[in-house]
């Protein structure tokens, strides 16, 4: 069982909470439903260090190529989370850009070509077990 330990962070995340700040945590799922890691919530910071996060290779079916979809939340106490924004990426993705801008459609769709992103996720370390 091979699995991959990646340390994750975000730069300039959207400011969810009435505080001006979030609660961040990334989600990666794969075929739309199937959660493949999560990280833990860290509060009141924009610009996230997470602590690293195990991939089961296996659930890929050792698939380097296979598309995961990395959601970052905001995590919310007691109602929904909000979602920041998304983005898309690969294994060999990952190996080979290790940063991605987060999309929200929503915002992109009001704010048109004056929407950049809603932060940037950075995978800083990649290791294979």
């Amino acid at each position: 069982m091979t699995k991959i330990i990646l340390s994750i962070s975000g730069s300039n995340l959207d400011k969810m909470d009435v505080i001006g700040s979030s609660d961040p945590f990334v989600v990666g799922c794969i075929d739309g439903k199937t959660e493949v890691l999560k990280t833990n919530v860290i509060k009141n910071n924009i610009n996230p260090d997470w602590e690293n996060v195990c991939l089961d290779f296996d659930k890929l079916n050792n698939d380097r190529d296979k598309m995961i979809t990395f959601s970052v939340y905001d995590w919310d106490r007691g109602s929904k989370n909000d979602l920041i924004g998304t983005f898309k990426a690969s294994v060999n993705d990952i190996v080979g850009k290790k940063t991605f801008d987060i999309i929200n459609t929503e915002k992109k769709q009001k704010k048109g070509s004056k929407y950049v992103n809603s932060g940037v996720i950075t995978f800083n370390k990649i290791e294979f077990n």
